[in-house]
Order: C-alpha cells, then structure tokens, then sequence
C-alpha cells in the first residue's frame, strides 16, 4: 500500500483491478481534487455495491465505448448535452431478466455484469432502469482526461472487459471529500490511490493521438505569425495553431483554445456589436505573444469548449514546447488532469477584460519569430 506522499503507479492499479478489488481515482496532486471508487464492471460483486453506497453515497455510473453502447441500442439521454463537464450520460438500464425491482444491490450488479458481456444483446435490457451507463470518448484520456475515460482505459490496459463502474465519493457532511480525506478513507479500506494525470502520462509514453500536418511562417495584419496544422487520429475535427513569437518551456506563454463559432468568428461580432473572442484574444497575443490554437470540430455546434475535452489541445500544446501556460479564458476553472500532459496553468487572462480588439491591433509590437517548423 501506498505511503502518505505516494500515488500507486498504474501496474498496480491494473493488478488491483484484476484482481477485483476496487482502486480510489483522483485528478492528479491536487489537495482540492474529488475522487470516485473505480471497480471492473465484469469483476463487481454485492459486497463492492454496497461499500459504494455507505462509503462513497454518490451516483454508480458505468463507463462504457461507443461500440459496446450501440450494439445494446443504449442512447444518450439528450441530444444537447449541457451538463458542466459534458459527462455523456445515456438512457437508464436494468437487466430484462434475473432481477426484481432492480434497485437491490444483487439487482443492480446482475445488470451491471450483463452490460459487461460481450455476448449481451439490447433485448437482455429494458429501459428506463436503475444504472446509467456513460459514454466513454473515442482516445481516452488523451482526448478528454476524465474519469469516466480514465476508468475505461484501466480496465483496456489491464485486459479486462472495457467497462468500468465509477462512484463519486461523498462525505457525511453532503460534501465531496477532498483528498486529504480520500487518502484516509483508501488507507481505511486497504485501496490503491491512483491519480488521472499518471494514466496520462503511462500512455502517453507509447500513444499520440495527434501529428503534425504541416507549418509555414504568413505574415498576417497582426506581424509574422508561423501557422502548424494538426491532425487528430480520433476524430475528424481541423486543428490550427497560430503562434507569434518564440515559445519559451520556462516561461509562461499566453494560449487561447478556442472552439471556432460562425458568428464571433467571421463576422468578428456579437450582439450589441462587440469584438469577438477570437479578434480579442489574437490581438493580445500579437501584442505579447503566445498561442492561439483554432479548433474546428467536426459536426459540432457553436458553443463553448467542453470543460473536459482538452485533451487533443493539450498533446499539441507540449508538441509546440508550452509547458506552463497562461490560459485566456472567461470561465476559468481548474483544469485537471493537466499535469499528466507535463503543462501547469500559471495564470487566467480573461478575454473580454481590459483589451479592445481595435485599440491592441493598433499597438501591436513586433516580436521574434520562432524557426519555422519549431
């Protein structure tokens, strides 16, 4: 078991979960980190249901692939997912057969087992039920450095079903517990404590999802910029990142990740006639330099980055040299699992704050260019 300072490395989280025994996974260092209970959905027994509801209290959730989610015609519960992570949450479940109510703890792991045979078909179900499966993105944790991706991609590497069974660990106090108190509560009950930001960083090891298309050095209204194209091996989504300046890996670098949006972008304003975000934020940093990285998703509405889905960014950010980074956003919030990813958010700039887009273009200072292609 793991010392007080010390985070299990993943091949003993894989061993654990192997060999049934539930694991504690947090976001990474962070004493303000939330965790979840994480067992093999195919490993899950009675025992494990009920500690997760007197210890943990939160809600069981079962992260599971796209392919495994269509074959059982699970859906996801809305179209238009508003949820403050952006958890893909799917219709609720229960086992059509071998259980009562479904609410017991013998009901709820007969289904949870059934969702992790492959041999299981979508009238081995019905709908509405007592568990909520999850949708896992395509790449993992190296395309949304989530728990629900974090779990699936334990149980890929430990050979298991990839179908992992998640709760939120709850206080008695109605609160999440930190992890100080996560800490206490796996040394309690002899768990693995592993971190999000370690599975990152183990697959990272061997894995990519993105590469470097193309570049070439434009000279732009805004002064020289070098412009490198990124494509993704997960989704079909255009990745640009427009850099002014040298990047420096011991210094912070202004970045921007913006989700490109018709409106704002094109026409450069919004209601009330405002500069938009991506004129704002590229005159800033062709005033101080940094990074602007365009994201055109495939198929994607107008609306803002989801909280999690950084992952794709993150890859091509340490690509371009960025290892500590001040972040230009409006709603900041601490991105987790950052870390795994080898960046450190230093500072929020906001977008919108003490910069028109006019009055930054007409004071824009010539910088050094970084090497084409660097």
């Amino acid at each position: 078991m793991s010392t007080e300072t010390e985070f299990a490395p993943v091949p003993e989280l894989l061993a654990q979960l192997r060999a049934g025994r539930m694991i504690v996974l947090v976001d990474d260092e962070d004493r303000e980190n939330e965790g979840d209970l994480v067992v093999a959905a195919e490993r899950i027994t009675v025992e494990h249901v009920v500690q997760m509801n007197r210890l943990a209290s939160g809600i069981i959730t079962v992260p599971m692939p796209r392919p495994w989610l269509r074959r059982l015609h699970i859906d996801p519960m809305v179209q238009e997912n508003a949820e403050s992570m952006s958890t893909a949450f799917t219709i609720t479940v229960d086992a059509a057969s071998g259980i009562s109510t479904g609410s017991s703890a013998h009901d709820r792991v007969h289904t949870i087992r059934r969702l992790a045979d492959e041999g299981s078909t979508a009238d081995d179900f019905v709908r509405p039920g007592h568990i909520n499966p999850l949708l896992v993105r395509e790449g993992g944790v190296l395309k949304r450095p989530g728990h629900t991706e974090a779990s699936y991609d334990l149980m890929r590497m430990a050979g298991l079903a990839p179908v992992a069974v998640l709760c939120e660990i709850m206080g008695d106090d109605g609160t999440m517990l930190r992890l100080p108190a996560l800490r206490e509560l796996a040394e309690r009950m002899g768990l693995a404590l592993g971190t999000i930001a370690d599975v990152i960083r183990y697959r990272r090891r061997t894995e990519t999802l993105v590469e470097r298309a193309d570049g070439e050095t434009v000279t732009t209204a805004l002064g020289p910029l070098e412009i490198h194209r990124y494509r993704s091996r997960v989704d079909a989504g255009r990745y640009t990142a427009l850099v002014r300046g040298p990047i420096d890996s011991e210094h912070p670098v202004l970045v921007r990740m913006h989700a490109a949006t018709l409106t704002d972008d094109l026409l450069g304003l919004l209601v009330g006639g405002r500069h938009g975000a991506l004129q704002l934020a590229m005159a800033r940093i062709a005033a101080e330099g940094g990074v602007l990285l365009y994201i055109e998703r495939a198929g994607a509405a107008a609306h803002p980055m989801d909280e999690r889905d950084y992952g794709i960014g993150a890859q091509i950010l340490a690509d371009l040299g960025v290892r500590r980074l001040r972040l230009m956003t409006d709603h900041p919030r601490r991105r987790a699992g950052l870390h795994g990813f080898d960046l450190e958010v230093v500072e929020h700039v906001p977008v919108r704050g003490g910069h028109d887009a006019k009055d930054a273009l007409d004071n824009v200072v010539p910088l050094p260019t970084a090497e084409p292609g660097g």
